[in-house]
């Protein structure tokens, strides 16, 4: 049993100095490649942005398209109404 304890202590131990280690490379990684990820998450921002501010645009030319083709449908039936009544004087 102090044999087990033993090694599951020196399991430990080195699991946590490779921790540590791993912790240490990821730190000096990215330290070297912090301007790359913030170039990198600066394109994708903006990527997102022109994709959101061209389907907008989009968006309103077809609200303004479709309030423009309700004002004609009633235009329309407007003058309909108009010639049923002619017809029927």
């Amino acid at each position: 049993a102090y044999q087990r304890q033993q090694a599951a202590q020196l399991h430990t131990k080195l699991a946590n100095q490779a921790a540590s280690q791993l912790q240490n490379d990821f730190l000096i990684y990215a330290q070297k490649n912090h301007l790359h990820l913030v170039l990198f998450v600066t394109a994708i921002v903006l990527m997102l942005l022109s994709v959101v501010c061209y389907y907008g645009y989009y968006y309103s030319k077809i609200r303004s398209m479709k309030s423009e083709v309700l004002q004609i449908k009633n235009m329309a039936n407007q003058e309909i109404e108009a010639m049923k009544l002619n017809l029927n004087i």
